[in-house]
């Protein structure tokens, strides 16, 4: 095996064991072999790296020597690579930062970016030098000034590229849209969805393509988006689904479902304009069967409910949310209380109140005005089941106080714990 094959084998064993200081260390000793100096520093950046990242997650203080050290280590290891080229790949508005010895999201200075191409025609040899990296969708894509073109409905040459470069298989996640200025356009995201070498992506997040803050031309992503991921086999390995605002319907739900390769999937949230059809094909899915967390916002109602909660794949579901709360672009997006009540109507907490399913839940977030919320919460109380619950509620600080003071269990508020009053 030569030296390209043993460093791409040692990242491989990193991103499918991400949380796990473990195989950077080894990958460190690797380096340290190579016996030169920008391999000896780039070894002691990820093993400082991953100590300074422990000490902090355990609430530890770091020693200042130790966070200097790092910082030192840092502008060396950036210097080494920049003098392998990779400063004409990540210049301005990009500021780059490492994370346990990888590049990691770094920030962007809008003012004062300019309009080229960044990170899209990073070439592989590039990449070999830099690493997995966990979100790079997310630093670039997100940017109207990095795919030429913004809002496009037609495929572009740097999709092209990107979705034909061996580089993607150092990408665990791609994000895609913040509602900021920038939709890509479905031929976009089908290109780049059907590329061969995706084989690592474990996170895939799209919001707010149907529309741009500023109102920009629409370009949706429709229901080929869904239908281009659901048939790319290299795509199994997907843990995590995200797709809010696209355009899609119930065709797309029916056609996810279907999937023979996404069975893997452990957090799955859909918002959209999807019916009880598309909710009772999803309700049939094997796709479901790995699912811990579901969210679902779209205007359905109990009977939409009912046909999933009666799902014989949510065994390992812990984390239900029907709140109906996303952070879309405009106040459309996210469903107005009275079509959430919709879903909790009394066949829905029926439904919700008398389902085994509940008996398995950590945290259920729900939504809606109180009048519609309060049969809900009288049921689970009646039953005994709110004690093990973590109860994230969408509602006004009042309302959250007066349900905290009369209940048992925990209580969160758009997902932090309620401390008010």
């Amino acid at each position: 095996m030569n030296e390209a094959d043993e460093r791409d084998a040692l990242y491989q064993a990193i991103m499918d064991n991400w949380e796990d200081d473990t195989p950077r260390l080894v990958y460190a000793d690797w380096l340290d072999e190579r016996d030169d100096e920008p391999s000896r520093v780039r070894a002691e950046l990820i093993r400082v790296q991953c100590e300074t990242t422990r000490l902090r997650s355990t609430g530890q203080k770091v020693p200042v020597k130790t966070e200097e050290r790092e910082q030192e280590l840092f502008k060396q290891v950036w210097a080494d690579l920049c003098a392998g080229g990779v400063d004409g790949y990540f210049s301005p508005p990009y500021r780059p930062r490492f994370h346990r010895g990888f590049i990691a999201p770094g920030e962007y200075d809008e003012e004062n970016s300019r309009d080229r191409t960044t990170f899209l025609a990073v070439p592989l040899e590039t990449w070999r030098l830099l690493g997995p990296v966990d979100e790079p969708g997310q630093m670039f894509l997100n940017f109207d000034h990095t795919l030429g073109e913004r809002n496009t409905t037609r495929i572009t040459r740097e999709f092209q590229e990107l979705a034909n470069s061996p580089a993607l298989r150092y990408w665990r996640s791609i994000r895609i849209g913040t509602g900021w200025r920038q939709t890509i356009g479905e031929d976009n995201f089908v290109t780049l969805i059907n590329s061969a070498h995706l084989r690592n992506v474990r996170t895939l997040e799209v919001t707010d393509q149907t529309r741009t803050h500023y109102e920009e031309e629409r370009c949706p992503l429709g229901n080929r988006a869904l239908t281009a991921l659901a048939g790319n086999p290299v795509l199994s390995r997907l843990a995590s689904i995200k797709i809010w605002w696209s355009g899609v319907d119930d065709t797309a739900l029916k056609v996810l479902a279907k999937s023979d390769h996404l069975r893997g999937i452990r957090h799955l949230s859909l918002a959209d304009h999807f019916t009880e059809k598309g909710v009772g094909a999803l309700a049939k899915s094997p796709i479901l069967g790995s699912v811990e967390s579901l969210h679902l916002n779209a205007p359905l109602t109990g009977r939409s409910l009912e046909r999933l909660l009666r799902s014989p794949w949510l065994k390992n579901l812990n984390n239900l949310d029907l709140s109906g709360y996303t952070s879309g672009c405009h106040e459309s997006d996210s469903l107005h209380y009275g079509e959430l009540g919709r879903m909790l109507d009394s066949d829905g907490v029926r439904a919700l109140a008398n389902s085994a399913i509940v008996a398995q839940l950590r945290r259920l977030k729900i939504g809606g005005d109180v009048a519609a919320i309060d049969p809900l919460v009288k049921a689970l109380e009646q039953r005994g089941v709110l004690e093990q619950l973590e109860l994230d509620v969408a509602w006004g600080d009042e309302e959250v106080g007066a349900l905290q003071q009369r209940l048992s269990c925990k209580v969160f508020l758009f997902g932090r714990p309620f401390r008010g009053g």
